[in-house]
């Protein structure tokens, strides 16, 4: 997932660099990543959600967050079977 942002109406506040943090469901770890470019690649759920918090970060530490909730992706179909004139298959609990 790419995550990008536009720097909020300046309050006159340095930024050296911006943090994007994540939570995938069922972790208990945020995972960071620092990047000065307005933008961070987060890895994709398969089932659940991702967290994702956006702060910057300048000479006098950690400015306020913002947060999203990033909704996973389905499992693919199972048990696919194709005969003329008809597909089934069986959804994923």
């Amino acid at each position: 997932i790419v995550v990008a942002w536009e720097p909020p109406d300046g309050d006159g506040q340095i930024v050296l660099e911006d943090r994007v943090s994540y939570l995938i469901a069922g972790s208990t770890t945020w995972q960071t990543i620092r990047t000065t470019s307005r933008q961070a690649v987060v890895p994709a759920p398969r089932r659940d959600y991702v967290l994702v918090r956006v702060a910057p970060f300048g000479p006098t530490g950690e400015g306020p967050s913002a947060e999203i909730q990033v909704p996973g992706f389905p499992k693919p179909p199972t048990r696919l079977s194709v005969r003329e004139g008809s597909l089934q298959w069986t959804v994923p609990p």
